[in-house]
């Protein structure tokens, strides 16, 4: 089944309705027994009782004070030709109306031209309409004036205040109606305009109760039976006319069921009549898929051309976006830069600032510490002179020690020879050991005290070394300077005319390449150094290492040629800046004063676009030249007008120089430019060229010289160094041999020691002698010791305060140094970055102008483009029409191979077919409908069938509530209006058997009786009665209007005075109701309140008792 089919729904089926009559009953009574049913039916009926009188109680007193409503009465009613009266006009009040008149006065014609003007339909005393025309006139009008304020007006925008209803009556025309607003005017001329005006008002012309005529009264009030009052209870309170609606919705139900099983059978026949068709459709689908196929082709063929040209707009759209995006981008990028720029400016003037101050912080402090250094070294070599005398006199000490010792031991041995009678070679044996071992003592200190001084000796070596080997490199660079100055001069002198010997070799293959390059927009200028003339040749170097690579920079008119020109550069390999610029001369009436020389000043620029560049990069026009430094600073320091900074030529350094810079702040930063090592790239005077590169060989050979005598001058030290340390070596050897014999001497005497034959002499005394001497010797030895420890002591702590000294200032030392280290080291960097930010300031300004060149570019393309696409589509829409989707992978060669094979293969389709799919298809969309349409009808007579009755079923209970609130509040209001005369009674409705009847009892003193019926009750009684159960059904009723004509006709005076105080009394109770009442009696006096209005009726004419009629 097609996704469109249309399938009948089910839905599921509510329960049966039953329609006993005027009684419609939505619930299964039959399932409940006898009892059960009076018994809920009681129940029921109590709490509607009860609900009713709790609203009767909640109703307000009678008041005269009630207000009015605001629309929906009835102010004015004007008659003329209408029944007995030829012009009538009677003013109505909001509250009550009585309208009093003798038999024949035309009272009743007053209620018959309000409910004809209103809409009403013609009551019982003429047959038609045009009976109401007075006798031997032709026509009558009835006209009735509406109050229209309030919230709730109808359309007071159009209507005013009141609505003014006429109704024109014709014997040969018949009736019209005529709507007018507050002011007269004609709004409306249709009955259905009045019919809404009644309904938004609620009137309810037509219903008995509202306007209860003579004959209604007289029927309602004395002759009805029960079964009429029921009839007229259902009319009244428009339940009849819900009865009659609900009947008609059950017809309308019934026709809708019927239609439907016809309608299925329908839609069986058409689904066999479907499912035929689409069987021979599907036997030839392919000849229509092929026309379709075909018939794109052929349209996507037409539109693929479009397609390219929009193609081709979408990437111009795009290049133009981006072009846009990359002009705001430059433009932030070029406000960012120039801003860091300016914050890098300020910081290097604090980094110079911090630079100068820290380096001339640590001159002082290396001063103080090299004075420190030189005390301590005095103060060691005192201790170092000491040590060698406490060590000295040590081994004095010792030395006398041993040699007492020995003295003693000799004299002891010698004693001991002396008795063996021995010859002394042993004492002299002893003696030569003694003296073998001080050589030994003294060779071992010597040689100590030697080793100790070899790691200055080294160090002073490799420090001589280290000091020459720097020199000779810086001779070398010296040399190469000077040998550079003069191939310089040699080049200059042989080769004036060529100017690209400042510049790269690659230069030459730059400028061919350019020569012969045919796209550019404007040729490049470049190098820029060929553009720029030096007026001043002494400031070359200083100028040349300023600019850098900007004199080898080119300078081009827009992107395209910069890309070009960037293609050149890279086939070369040659490095160099491109910058953009269109020319137009940048204004620099903002330079120092005129007297001051600036780097533009010194400067002729033959061309506009290179003299822009530099402005731009390196602001030539704001910075002065002035050669010494001194007077450079303190220009500087004053702070000129126009003036970003200062440039100078270095004391000393032939070529170099400074860049100046004071700071808001008052501080001033400096930086060093180093000469320019290669051939000018400048143009300036031929012969003044000349004379500077002489200049500078001059000054190169003089460097060369002074570093040639210095290198000499270290070669001299290294080798006193070297000497000093062979001697000290010769010495070491030395001082090793010596101690090496001492040893050996002592080793030879110990063996003759142990050779020889003891024989003591008489030497005792010598021994003593000697042991003597050693002992005064000692001790003069001990007390020149304890005299130098003492003194090595105080130097020691004096030794000790000025290394702790020494090293406080070296840690400050090393403090201020790694402060300078690093402020040289930051301000370093921010220079770096200054010239790195001002290189991209530079390419900012003239990315900035390319990406304005590319847009405007790329706008013009776009244009130009979108005209393109205009005509092909005009073109296309001539030959395919409306637009198709294109693959974009299919060529227009393809499409077109594709149509050919399509329209072949179609052919052949409808030979082997016999007929064509649109004849076929036709046929299946036909049935395809066909069946569709009974299936939607069936959905919808199935939709409002389920409606229908779950909408009777929700209706018919609303109504049975409906009556029973109704009943209940019609039973208590009517019992209330009977104990206004202290009668009992009760309203009996039975919907059942279709009857309402009252029951009377006069007398309320009768206990237990249920009442009379009103056909056993007085003419008085049964009037009073039926007014009660009147006033009962219009407190049940929502018209505003109640109108009763003749109530009071079967009545004695005492009861027609009761009943007309009740019906007063009912009135002011009601809230926003306007009545209407006619009598033939008077109203007595004190019912002359100002909510009473009453009119009186003129008298009849003579002779006239009823009413005549014209009968059409």
């Amino acid at each position: 089944m097609s996704t469109d089919e249309v399938r009948p729904t089910e839905s599921p089926q509510p329960e049966p309705l039953r329609n006993d009559g005027d009684n419609l009953i939505h619930i299964d009574i039959d399932a409940l027994d006898d009892v059960e049913t009076i018994q809920k039916i009681h129940e029921v009926q109590e709490q509607d009782d009860s609900r009713a009188e709790k609203i009767r109680q909640a109703r307000p007193e009678p008041s005269i004070e009630r207000p009015a409503a605001d629309n929906a009465i009835i102010e004015q009613v004007i008659v003329e030709n209408f029944m007995n009266h030829a012009r009538l006009k009677i003013t109505l009040g909001p509250f009550i109306n009585f309208i009093v008149g003798r038999n024949g006065s035309g009272k009743s014609a007053v209620l018959a031209a309000i409910s004809l003007c209103l809409g009403g339909k013609s009551k019982e005393r003429a047959s038609s309409i045009r009976g109401y025309i007075k006798q031997g006139e032709e026509s009558g009008m009835v006209s009735v004036k509406l109050k229209n304020q309030g919230s709730s007006a109808y359309q007071p925008e159009q209507y005013g205040d009141s609505i003014i209803v006429e109704r024109h009556i014709s014997k040969s025309s018949g009736s019209s109606y005529k709507i007018k607003n507050a002011m007269g005017k004609i709004v409306t001329t249709r009955a259905s305009d009045l019919a809404d005006i009644m309904d938004s008002f609620a009137m309810q012309i037509d219903n008995p109760i509202t306007i209860l005529s003579q004959d209604a009264a007289k029927s309602f009030l004395v002759t009805s039976t029960p079964f009429e009052k029921y009839q007229f209870f259902l009319k009244g309170t428009q339940l009849e006319q819900l009865a009659k609606d609900y009947r008609l919705l059950e017809d309308t139900l019934d026709a809708l069921e019927a239609q439907k099983t016809k309608s299925e059978a329908s839609l069986r026949a058409a689904e066999s009549r479907k499912t035929a068709a689409k069987k021979r459709l599907d036997a030839s689908a392919s000849q229509e898929v092929l026309r379709e196929q075909i018939e794109k082709v052929r349209k996507q063929t037409a539109w693929r051309l479009v397609t390219d040209e929009e193609e081709s707009r979408d990437r111009l759209v795009q290049e133009l976006t981006l072009a846009e995006s990359m002009v705001q981008q430059q433009q932030a990028t070029l406000a960012d830069v120039e801003t860091r720029y300016s914050e890098l400016q300020v910081q290097l003037e604090k980094a110079c600032e911090h630079a100068n101050e820290a380096e001339a912080a640590v001159g002082p402090i290396k001063a103080d510490l090299d004075t420190k250094k030189s005390e301590i070294d005095s103060l060691a070599a005192d201790m170092q002179s000491a040590l060698e005398d406490e060590r000295n006199m040590q081994g004095e000490i010792q030395s006398k020690r041993n040699e007492i010792s020995q003295n003693q031991n000799k004299k002891d041995e010698a004693l001991k020879r002396q008795s063996a009678a021995d010859d002394g070679s042993l004492a002299r044996i002893h003696d030569e050991i003694s003296e073998a071992k001080s050589r030994l003592e003294e060779a071992t200190q010597r040689l100590d005290v030697h080793t100790a001084r070899f790691p200055v000796v080294e160090r002073e070596q490799k420090e001589a070394q280290h000091q020459l080997d720097d020199s000779k490199s810086k001779l070398d660079a010296s040399r190469a300077d000077m040998q550079r100055a003069q191939q310089m001069l040699d080049e200059h002198t042989n080769k004036q005319s060529n100017w690209m010997g400042g510049y790269r070799r690659e230069l030459s293959s730059v400028l061919r390449a350019i020569e012969a390059e045919r796209r550019f927009k404007t040729a490049p200028i470049g190098p820029m150094g060929r553009h720029i003339q030096l007026l001043k040749p002494e400031w070359s170097s200083v100028l040349e290492s300023s600019f850098g690579m900007l004199l080898n920079a080119f300078v081009v008119s827009d992107k395209n040629d910069q890309s070009l020109l960037h293609q050149i550069f890279k086939k070369a390999r040659y490095h160099a800046p491109i910058y953009i610029n269109n020319g137009e001369r940048i204004n620099v009436d903002q330079e120092p004063d005129p007297q001051q020389l600036t780097w533009l000043r010194a400067l002729k620029i033959t061309n506009e676009k290179v003299r822009n560049v530099c402005i731009i990069v390196q602001s030539i026009d704001q910075i002065a030249l002035i050669p010494s430094r001194a007077v450079a600073s303190d220009f500087v320091n004053s702070h000129p007008r126009n003036v970003k900074a200062c440039l100078a030529m270095h004391e000393t350094k032939k070529g170099s120089g400074h860049r100046l810079i004071a700071s808001a702040t008052g501080g001033r930063a400096m930086n060093n430019i180093q000469a320019y090592p290669g051939h000018p790239r400048m143009q300036s005077d031929a012969g003044t060229q000349l004379t500077i590169y002489r200049d500078n060989l001059e000054h190169t050979k003089h460097e060369y010289q002074v570093m040639q005598r210095k290198v000499k001058e270290l070669e001299a030290v290294l080798r006193q160094r070297r000497d000093v340390l062979v001697s000290f070596n010769k010495e070491t050897r030395n001082l090793r041999v010596a101690k090496e014999k001492a040893a050996d001497d002592i080793e030879i005497l110990k063996e003759q020691l142990e050779d020889a034959t003891p024989q003591a002499a008489g030497e005792l005394a010598v021994f003593d002698r000697q042991i003597s001497l050693a002992q005064t010797a000692l001790s003069v030895a001990e007390d020149s010791l304890r005299a130098s420890r003492q003194e090595r002591t105080n130097s020691h702590q004096a030794q000790t305060a000025l290394k702790t000294a020494w090293e406080e200032i070296k840690q400050r030392l090393k403090k201020y140094e790694r402060q300078a280290a690093r402020a040289k080291s930051t301000r370093d960097e921010i220079e770096k970055a200054r010239q790195t930010m001002l290189y991209e300031k530079s390419q900012a300004v003239a990315a900035v102008q390319n990406a304005v060149a590319e847009q405007g570019r790329a706008e013009r393309d776009v244009k130009s483009q979108e005209a393109r696409i205009a005509e092909a589509e005009e073109l296309a829409t001539d030959a395919a029409g409306p637009r198709v989707q294109v693959d974009l992978n299919d060529t227009s060669k393809q499409l077109e191979s594709r149509y050919l094979r399509l329209q072949r293969e179609l052919q052949t389709n409808i030979a082997s077919t016999g007929a064509t799919h649109q004849e076929l298809c036709q046929l299946a969309a036909e049935a395809t409908a066909d069946r569709n349409e009974i299936a939607r009808n069936v959905n919808v007579i199935k939709k409002q069938a389920d409606a229908l009755k779950h909408s009777m079923a929700d209706r018919l209970a609303r109504w049975q509530k409906f009556r029973r609130y109704i009943s209940s509040r019609a039973r208590i209001m009517f019992t209330y209006l009977l104990q206004q005369r202290r009668f009992r009674g009760h309203l009996k409705i039975d919907p059942h058997k279709k009857q309402l009847d009252i029951s009377v009892e006069p007398d309320a003193t009768k206990e237990g009786e249920t009442g009379r019926q009103s056909k056993t009750l007085s003419g008085g009684e049964k009037s009073f009665s039926t007014i009660c159960l009147l006033l009962a059904l219009w407190d049940a009723m929502g018209s505003p209007l109640r109108c009763l004509d003749e109530y009071d006709v079967f009545m004695d005076n005492k009861i027609r005075s009761e009943s007309t105080k009740m019906m007063i009394q009912a009135a002011r109770q009601s809230v926003s109701r306007q009545f209407i009442l006619i009598t033939p009696h008077g109203v007595s006096d004190g019912h002359t309140e100002k909510d009473i209005n009453v009119f009186r009726m003129p008298d009849p004419e003579r002779g006239q008792q009823t009413l005549p009629f014209s009968v059409s």
